[in-house]
């Protein structure tokens, strides 16, 4: 069941029956009581934009080697024609965004995958070409989780295998005011890329994003980057400096209702605990099952790529205030 399938049977069963619905996958409309209207904004350049968004995520030492773009996805998009106009292997996690794929497929490039569910699986990359690049995700989605110690230094090890590997790190799920340690970690290896953007943390959806890169792509990744609109750097410049704190309200908001839904969980996966992170977790269960047996409703792990019918992934976010 892929996300369309999933989007008309969950209506459907909504409309049936009575069940709990974990199966929100909307946080824009779900946490919009969170976000203050936007007056007259004064405007900002993407340069002004970009030293505000260094000093909120306290990485101020690598503003040089960062550049503004329109979000994650037109950053991927411009890094997915670098790697296919250089002839790189792309591999991608076969179970977190379908948009990888759309977007992949769309610069000519033919994809290898890993899995992450129910954990991430690296191994596979050991098969990876010399100058092979690999997106993943930290906060790693849809696990609610970031990246560990171990994993990390599996990524290191990837890396330091050949200099001409490049990881991606898509940290948009990350509702926190800087990088983790992990993330600085890996980019400090001169092999990465990390892609941010405020449509998750600030609800600006579709307006700005910023994209570390190593020293030495900053030039050909600039060329292929396209470039938010005043607008967009003007909403975003606000978002930073009237609601620096709303990342810190929606964990809240999310630790809140996690533990007011905990009860009703542990009746299907007795072994629930609240994400680390944000509105998403993956659990072993299957969706049609818990319908039945407990009135619940969640989402198949296909939705999200994966071949696991085991595995499905339970959301916070319904019904949130």
């Amino acid at each position: 069941m892929n996300f369309q399938e999933f989007k008309t049977y969950r209506d459907q069963v909504a409309a049936q029956q009575s069940v709990l619905r974990l199966d929100c996958m909307n946080p824009f409309i779900a946490m919009n009581f969170l976000k203050a209207e936007s007056s007259s904004l004064k405007q900002r350049s993407n340069h002004d934009t970009l030293d505000m968004w260094a000093e909120t995520m306290g990485v101020e030492r690598y503003r040089d080697m960062a550049l503004a773009s329109c979000g994650v996805r037109e950053s991927l998009k411009g890094l997915f024609n670098v790697f296919a106009a250089e002839g790189r292997e792309l591999w991608l996690p076969e179970d977190v965004y379908p948009f990888y794929w759309d977007a992949a497929n769309n610069s000519e490039l033919v994809p290898r995958s890993f899995p992450t569910l129910p954990a991430p699986d690296f191994t596979g990359l050991g098969q990876a070409a010399s100058d092979g690049v690999a997106v993943i995700t930290n906060p790693i989605s849809p696990l609610g989780r970031v990246l560990s110690d171990e994993e990390t230094s599996e990524i290191k090890a990837w890396l330091a295998d050949s200099r001409d590997r490049q990881i991606i790190l898509d940290t948009v799920y990350s509702y926190t005011r800087d990088f983790d340690n992990n993330t600085i970690e890996l980019f400090e290896t001169g092999q990465c890329y990390v892609a941010h953007s405020l449509s998750k943390a600030w609800l600006e959806r579709g307006v700005f994003g910023a994209l570390l890169t190593p020293e030495k792509y900053f030039g050909i990744c600039k060329a292929a980057i396209s470039r938010p609109s005043s607008a967009a750097c003007s909403s975003a410049f606000a978002a930073l400096e009237k609601q620096n704190d709303l990342c810190d309200k929606q964990k809240h908001v999310f630790s809140d209702r996690w533990n007011g839904l905990a009860s009703s969980i542990r009746e299907f996966a007795p072994n629930f605990q609240p994400p680390k992170t944000g509105y998403f977790l993956a659990i072993e269960a299957k969706h049609g099952d818990v319908l039945k047996e407990h009135s619940a409703l969640i989402i198949p792990a296909t939705v999200f790529g994966s071949s696991r019918e085991d595995v499905s992934i339970i959301s916070c976010l319904y019904g949130v205030s």
